[in-house]
């Protein structure tokens, strides 16, 4: 099963790689669009190679799929996008399979999406995207800006996707949000207390992610109370804490745990994260080293000792734990 701290490594490791330096053939950070910023000349082309452009803002939301080949991962999400189409139809809704930098012949399959096919050949759109994971899901809203970036395609893609699309076009609000949200967990009520405290924490995840804080406060507190001694509840508590600047409560809770799996590299993850806020950068890169041969987790391991080096100023050394983290990543969903 995968690890509650590298389900969300591929989008840290965006970030992290965003953030080091930038060689000549990158966009620096500074050129790279965000979500909410204008859709900018992605340097997109046809199978002609003829320039192509997503045309003036009208009522549909367009839907960028960057895709590297026909893997697992991409054929799942062009199926989740075909099938929204289906649902919300061709006035609504514009999905786009993007090619990235074709290595062979020019692709021909549009991977099941019924759309036309556009090419990033040089990859300038990704470079401008910062995107390093496939697929990559783009979102772009009816006045063509970035709506929302989606790396990879997590468990709840399909209705993260549909959640998004439908609040742009307006078919639904914020309150419908939380209310499908609270539905969600009504249904697993007759789950167990550890089934009910890991949706619990999920929920408290996206809440924080959105600055919603006291409500995530709140989820994790009951979270905790059902299964406080689940470690897929603990280990994003402690790092909600972490990120609050309880960095105390957070090595409390965390070392506590790690008495009894002294080699667990979720814990030994967190613990490093609390001595670098204490400024002790060699002592948490000593206490990832030691864990890395023992686990066979290595990606978030390595996604940490890459943002210790960065903040040691170790440009290279940063960049090569980050790639080799993202590797692994990409190994285990493309084997």
């Amino acid at each position: 099963m995968q690890s509650p701290t590298s389900r969300f490594v591929p989008l840290a490791l965006s970030l992290a790689l965003a953030a080091l330096p930038a060689g000549p053939a990158r966009a620096a950070p500074s050129e790279r669009v965000e979500p909410g910023d204008p859709v900018p000349d992605l340097k997109l082309t046809d199978q002609a190679g003829a320039p192509v452009d997503l045309g003036a803002p009208d009522d549909r939301v367009h839907l960028l799929l960057f895709v590297r080949g026909e893997h697992k991962y991409e054929q799942l999400a062009a199926k989740d996008l075909h099938d929204l189409a289906g649902v919300l139809g061709a006035s609504a809704l514009l999905p786009h399979v993007v090619w990235v930098a074709p290595e062979e012949e020019t692709p021909t399959s549009d991977l099941g999406l019924g759309c036309e096919l556009w090419f990033d050949q040089e990859r300038k759109a990704v470079e401008m995207l910062g995107i390093i994971v496939y697929p990559t899901t783009l979102l772009i809203s009816k006045d063509r800006k970035i709506l929302k970036r989606v790396p990879s395609r997590p468990p709840n893609y399909a209705k993260l996707i549909e959640n998004a699309v439908k609040l742009e076009l307006g078919l639904i609000d914020e309150q419908e949000i939380e209310r499908l949200q609270s539905e969600q967990a009504e249904a697993h009520q007759n789950g167990s207390d550890h089934s009910k405290a890991r949706l619990l924490a999920s929920f408290a995840q996206k809440l924080a992610h959105d600055g919603k804080l006291e409500q995530a406060a709140m989820d994790f507190a009951r979270a905790m109370k059902l299964a406080g001694d689940d470690l897929q509840v603990v280990l994003p508590y402690a790092a909600f804490l972490l990120d609050l600047g309880e960095a105390a409560e957070a090595a409390r809770l965390v070392d506590r745990f790690l008495e009894q799996a002294p080699n667990h590299s979720g814990l030994r993850v967190i613990r490093a994260r609390i001595l670098a806020k204490e400024g002790r950068l060699e002592e948490a890169a000593s206490l990832l080293e030691e864990v890395l041969p023992l686990t066979p987790d290595k990606a978030p391991v390595l996604f940490e000792l890459g943002k210790l080096r960065a903040a040691q100023e170790q440009w290279q050394a940063a960049a090569e734990l980050y790639r080799e983290a993202l590797q692994l990543l990409l190994d285990e969903r493309h084997p």
